[in-house]
């Protein structure tokens, strides 16, 4: 999707940008389990960097997780991430995330 606005002040324009960040639904990483962690990089900062990972799902399809509700897969996506760092490799990227579904 493109929008364009030509010949409009900045500060209108920063408006209708913070407008669309708030309303549209999204969906993001909340929680973490690192198994087995051996790199120099703590695994606090590892979830930190995953958090602005996008996840390319339609967020309608999905309901909210309540404090009482237990994951399922209608509220719940689980991704498994599982890397070596290795000399010359290449970085890691979303797509490397395979997604495991949650049993009905």
């Amino acid at each position: 999707m493109d929008f364009d606005m030509i010949v409009i002040d900045a500060a209108i324009a920063n408006s209708f940008r913070r407008i669309l960040i708030a309303e549209l639904p999204t969906m993001a990483i909340e929680k973490v389990l690192i198994a087995n962690n051996t790199s120099i990089i703590q695994d606090e900062v590892l979830a930190h960097r995953l958090g602005p990972v996008p996840i390319r799902v339609d967020p309608r399809l999905f309901d909210y997780l309540s404090e009482n509700e237990q994951p399922n897969e209608k509220n719940t996506i689980v991704f498994k991430l599982h890397v070596q760092c290795k000399r010359g490799s290449p970085r890691i990227t979303a797509g490397m995330m395979k997604m495991i579904l949650l049993p009905r």
